[in-house]
């Protein structure tokens, strides 16, 4: 078996220093104190002051198309047990934004988009008559703008703590684990920051020499690797002279810029993105990383993307010998909410004992000595089983 190991963690690891998805949902939606400025969507205090400088009105217009979205689709979420949270939300407006710029037709949303303008022509007009309305693609558009601003506001967090990621530590410390894959679907940079304290790591990032690390998919020769998977708070496209001369990068000093960060936020829209610059190198190389490792470790994931839920089922049934360990306190509830595909497959693997459920979270006091006891005893139980 391979002496390498690999981590999944998605935004329940992060949360404990930063903000939950349900938490951040609701900030997203109530659109407390938040102010459009400089094309903009940013939290101020006292935000009425500013209310002239929003000619458009967005802030009120985008919490509106907020309220009409949730009351068509309510019953759906209801149905399914769970509220609407804001990756949901700018997935369904995303459908509404690549529609109406023609990125991907669908004759269903078509009709709904035209059936919008007409139950809702009042959400288009703007407090100066001679501005003119906007349309339904700069409505959605500044909709996917306010998520994007609102998640990044959360998350830009400087200081978070870094305390629960410092098992990694140990794992770094392990001389029988010859390379470690990490990846990661959270646009946070804490574990860059954990990483940047302790060792040296690959995250396909290099120095250009001009003040920026620019991205490269062969640029992964450390022993610790690390995958943004969907992006990340400080990855910006850096324009040259033309098409040709871009590039994906970090800038090595903050930067005060109109553009917007490289994230992907959403559900089923990702799988689109999934195929585009960037993000399918990213694809690759998981596909080629995960492949390196017989044993991968998942924690603060709920399983609700379908690219990186098929890429964990091909890479599990590829070898009997693949094992996938679990941290959550409650594992079963977990893949009860997974979406089908996980559910069927984690009980097959359960039944075969390809899969195994450590039932805490990752927080402070974890330790990679108690997470590999957990490997250890299965590799005792299997040996025996083998017997």
């Amino acid at each position: 078996m391979s002496n390498n190991i690999a981590f999944l963690f998605g935004a329940g690891v992060s949360q404990r220093s930063l903000i939950g998805t349900e938490e951040l949902t609701s900030k997203i939606f109530e659109a407390t104190n938040i102010v459009h400025l400089s094309s903009r969507y940013l939290e101020m205090e006292n935000p009425k002051r500013f209310d002239s400088l929003d000619i458009r009105d967005y802030v009120p217009k985008v919490k509106e198309l907020f309220n009409i979205i949730q009351n068509s689709v309510h019953d759906h979420y209801l149905y399914k047990k769970r509220g609407l949270n804001y990756e949901d939300m700018y997935y369904l407006i995303n459908a509404l934004y690549d529609d109406e710029s023609g990125e991907y037709v669908n004759p269903i949303i078509s009709k709904y988009c035209d059936d919008f303008r007409t139950q809702y022509r009042d959400l288009f007009k703007t407090k100066y008559p001679l501005i003119g309305e906007i349309s339904l693609m700069d409505l959605t558009r500044e909709a996917l703008n306010y998520i994007q601003d609102i998640v990044i506001m959360c998350l830009d967090k400087p200081n978070a703590s870094i305390e629960h990621l410092k098992f990694l530590a140990e794992v770094d410390s392990a001389k029988s684990i010859s390379k470690i894959n990490i990846f990661t679907l959270n646009h946070d940079v804490l574990i860059e920051n954990f990483f940047k304290k302790i060792d040296a790591f690959s995250d396909g990032f290099h120095s250009d020499g001009y003040g920026h690390r620019i991205w490269s998919p062969e640029n992964f020769n450390k022993r610790i690797s690390l995958l943004k998977l969907h992006g990340s708070i400080n990855w910006y496209r850096i324009l040259g002279k033309d098409y040709y001369e871009d590039r994906i990068g970090i800038y090595e000093q903050p930067q005060r810029n109109g553009d917007r960060p490289l994230m992907l936020i959403g559900s089923f829209n990702k799988l689109h993105a999934y195929s585009r610059s960037i993000n399918f190198d990213l694809q690759c190389l998981f596909a080629k990383q995960l492949s390196e490792s017989d044993d991968l470790i998942i924690s603060g994931y709920s399983f609700g993307d379908q690219g990186i839920n098929s890429r964990i089922i091909n890479w599990v049934l590829a070898s009997r010998n693949r094992r996938i360990f679990l941290i959550h306190k409650n594992p079963d509830e977990l893949i009860k909410n997974a979406r089908p595909a996980i559910q069927t497959n984690f009980s097959f693997l359960n039944k075969n004992g390809n899969i195994f459920y450590i039932k805490e979270y990752i927080d402070e006091n974890t330790t990679w000595i108690r997470i590999k006891s957990f490997i250890n005893n299965w590799n005792y139980e299997r040996k025996a089983t083998d017997k």
